[in-house]
């Protein structure tokens, strides 16, 4: 059975901008299909819900036999995933903006200073180039306050933190590579710039083309600068409330075969 086109627009216009006039078809067929009083629907929407099929000219409900209400189902259903999917494509737009707003649009080689972010945020070291640092504890410490006791945010702290914990005392320098739903589903856009933010301060990006051979489309990696001594990761590490944080940390960390350089000055 076809459903009328009202009825997927109306829909779509309620999961993807919330519509109140679109919720009042998708509540009136609710009612319908449970067998309720459905005689209290506002006479502003009887255009629409005569529209969709489920009333009359005359304002009366319309009989759907089983098959009509799996297709308006099926209906409502794939309006549903598609205003999911537009929200998503949405989410890593702003993701991509937010990345190459805040220097962290790494695409191609690192080995070429042309393609290394921020440039101005890099300083030589002969042949090689090292991220200037600019989170301070305290930083974090602020995103924990403002974005803490929200538990989406958890399996990003939690990442964090691991890279942290795993890098203090290692010689090699570890990669943090997590899904890009990290920090596009994890919350707001309040969350996702902040989370951003404290990337781009504290972590060096792995180029997108790496990452794409590794791990596969739809994933980050960063790592901890190679300077950034021991003590300044404990300084970081105790900023992080590991015990509050629950459930499972986001992402896969890996050693790599990349020796640290460690600042002593930081000690």
């Amino acid at each position: 059975a076809e459903v009328p086109a009202a009825w997927s627009e109306a829909c779509l216009r309620w999961f993807r901008d919330t519509d109140s006039s679109a919720h009042a078809a998708l509540s009136y067929f609710d009612l319908c299909v449970s067998g309720s009083d459905t005689s209290l629907h506002e006479e502003s929407s009887r255009n629409l819900l005569v529209a969709c099929g489920l009333v009359d000219d005359a304002g009366r409900p319309c009989q759907l036999n089983p098959e009509q209400v799996a297709a308006y189902v099926e209906a409502r259903n794939s309006a549903r995933a598609e205003a999911h999917r537009e929200l998503l494509a949405r989410r890593k737009l702003r993701l991509t903006e937010m990345m190459e707003l805040h220097g962290l649009a790494v695409t191609g080689n690192v080995d070429s200073i042309s393609n290394l972010p921020n440039g101005g945020r890099f300083v030589a070291e002969g042949a090689k180039r090292r991220l200037l640092s600019k989170i301070q504890p305290q930083d974090i410490s602020i995103f924990v306050n403002r974005h803490g006791k929200m538990l989406g945010s958890h399996p990003f702290l939690k990442g964090l933190y691991r890279l942290l914990q795993q890098q203090k005392g290692d010689e090699a320098i570890w990669r943090w590579t997590f899904p890009e739903e990290t920090l596009t589903e994890a919350g707001g856009e309040d969350f996702q710039e902040d989370a951003i933010k404290l990337l781009a301060g504290l972590l060096q990006r792995v180029p997108e083309t790496e990452v794409l051979a590794s791990t596969g489309p739809g994933h980050l990696s960063f790592e901890l600068p190679n300077h950034i001594s021991d003590t300044r990761v404990g300084r970081l590490l105790a900023c992080l409330p590991d015990s509050k944080l629950e459930g499972r940390a986001s992402g896969e960390l890996m050693r790599t075969e990349v020796v640290r350089n460690v600042d002593r000055s930081e000690e």
